[in-house]
């Protein structure tokens, strides 16, 4: 056996072990798209109480605007409790959400899906003003329409969610909250 190793040898084994640390390092890829109008249910920030039922009927009629008198066996009490969390103009910031301590109960706040496709825009987003957050079967998408003041960027805790998309999750084999 010779003690020389081959070039060609070497790179072999090089990329090999390149191939072997990207397949143990890569992490799932997660996009939310934003759906069709007949599929999503889009509300301002803050919410009002007659928002909160708007989006809590469009959950029981399982993520589909329809008026068949169909209701999904959804249990519409968490979602009630998980919107009026956003009742109140101070929890709008991602800096006070990220804090709010009932959040916990509902969604990982410091896990959001940043990877969001809103077909409805001319261009794509600009720095980080869509957050999606998965709870139960249904994705909650906190949209940030203002990223700067008189030219300035601002810092990403301070940016204010302005408004709040509710769609049915498509891919229901993740295990959430």
């Amino acid at each position: 056996m010779s003690k020389n190793i081959s070039p060609y040898r070497m790179i072999i084994f090089l990329i090999l072990c390149i191939i072997a640390v990207s397949c143990q390092c890569q992490k799932s890829l997660k996009i939310v798209p934003i759906r069709e109008a007949e599929f999503r249910e889009e509300q301002s920030l803050p919410l009002d109480n007659s928002e909160i039922k708007s989006i809590v009927e469009f959950i029981a009629d399982g993520g589909v605007h329809r008026d068949d008198g169909f209701q999904a066996s959804v249990e519409h009490e968490p979602f009630r409790r998980f919107l009026l969390l956003f009742t109140e103009e101070a929890n709008l910031t991602y800096g006070a959400f990220k804090a709010l301590p009932d959040l916990k109960e509902f969604i990982d706040a410091e896990d959001p899906v940043q990877d969001v496709i809103d077909a409805r825009e001319c261009k794509g987003p600009r720095g980080i003003n869509r957050l999606a957050y998965r709870f139960r079967d249904f994705w909650f998408v906190f949209m940030v329409d203002k990223l700067e003041v008189d030219g300035r960027p601002i810092k990403d805790s301070e940016r204010k969610f302005s408004r709040l998309i509710v769609m049915q999750v498509l891919d229901r084999t993740e295990k959430t909250k």
